[in-house]
């Protein structure tokens, strides 16, 4: 099991939280229920669960996210990161074993931030699952990531272990920059500045 990072130099418009809840308001208007900015947190990661073993899952998986505290909250009163843990118990809570996550850190500032990636590579580390995520921050993914896709106008042109795809020439190939590679004991990390003041 791995926690992949697709590498991309063209600009990607994900989908958003915000786009989700849109998606999710629509769906239940058209239903007659409640929008989830009024739906209380289990009932939101619950919809339309049915069975006690349904909502088992949904306790554990509130748990997993540490979002069990607010579940008696409406989503309205959370901030965006535990807005993202709560989509994220949603996920959970149908029962999958991969995730496929587009930007999952999208509008966080820093500390939510590294929250919800701790959070994901727990949930690769300890339950094993397949995680397959769109970053923009480039550090962020060779630090929480085992592999990388490097893409290239929509192809592939690299794909393997941070060691192996993360270098000078290769992500001058991408994105058509020299950057410098620092290591360390615990990471390599890449200067997200022009190397030399030339490209």
């Amino acid at each position: 099991m791995t926690a992949c990072y697709i590498l991309q130099s063209f600009c990607y418009f994900g989908y958003s939280i915000f786009a989700a809840e849109s998606h999710f308001n629509d769906s239940c208007n058209q239903k007659g229920d409640k929008t989830d900015k009024e739906m209380r947190i289990d009932m939101f990661i619950g919809y339309r669960q049915h069975s006690r073993e349904d909502w088992d899952i949904v306790d554990w998986a509130m748990e997993i996210t540490d979002v069990y505290k607010f579940r008696n909250k409406p989503i309205s009163s959370l901030s965006g990161g535990q807005r993202q843990r709560v989509w994220i118990a949603m996920a959970l809570a149908q029962k999958t074993n991969i995730l496929l996550l587009d930007e999952p850190t999208t509008y966080l500032d820093i500390r939510y931030q590294i929250e919800m990636l701790e959070l994901i590579r727990k949930l690769n580390r300890e339950l094993g699952m397949t995680i397959v995520m769109v970053l923009h921050d480039i550090n962020q993914a060779v630090y929480y990531s085992d592999e990388i896709i490097g893409m290239q106008g929509g192809k592939i042109t690299v794909a393997g272990d941070t060691d192996r795809v993360v270098n000078s020439d290769i992500l001058y190939e991408i994105f058509h920059v020299h950057l410098d590679i620092l290591e360390t004991e615990r990471a390599k990390f890449v200067v997200t500045v022009r190397n030399g003041g030339s490209a």
